[in-house]
């Protein structure tokens, strides 16, 4: 049994700190004594892709050859989330994008794993145009995408 507590700063990163932060209080099962306090955060990186990508594998079973990603979002659940459904696929993909409000601040755990285009960039529709999958990893409060970029019909 147990609780999660979460804060989402948004200003954080400009004090150093992690945007999310948070923990989780863990208590036995029969007793309900306190067992453990673990970092809800780094519980949250792994959880939230685990359950998005749960839901969409029937859908990923679809694909016959490398997926291209895009993902909106270039922080932890952004990353997780690649490096979970890369865990799941049966191939490299075939493309990785990141989007990201400031491409110039994007660091290397990013990079490594893709390529980054700015939101709003012309590069974008492109991208999102040709995408198999599309993971929204940010707490943004607008859109961030029109529909019509990502409809596809059959002709």
């Amino acid at each position: 049994i147990g609780i999660k507590v979460m804060t989402l700063g948004r200003d954080n990163p400009e004090r150093g700190l992690p945007v999310i932060q948070g923990s989780y209080l863990m208590f036995d099962g029969d007793t309900l004594a306190p067992t453990a306090v673990l970092d809800g955060a780094a519980l949250t990186t792994l959880r939230t892709p685990a359950v998005s990508v749960a839901g969409i594998r029937p859908a990923l079973e679809r694909f016959d050859g490398p997926l291209r990603l895009v993902v909106f979002g270039t922080g932890p659940q952004g990353t997780s989330h690649v490096d979970t459904l890369a865990d799941v696929v049966s191939e490299p993909f075939a493309d990785v994008t990141f989007v990201s409000r400031t491409p110039e601040n994007v660091g290397d755990d990013v990079i490594s794993r893709g390529s980054v285009v700015a939101a709003g960039s012309p590069e974008l529709d492109a991208v999102l145009t040709r995408a198999d999958v599309v993971v929204c990893a940010t707490p943004a409060e607008e859109p961030l995408f029109s529909a019509d970029a990502v409809c596809r019909t059959s002709s």
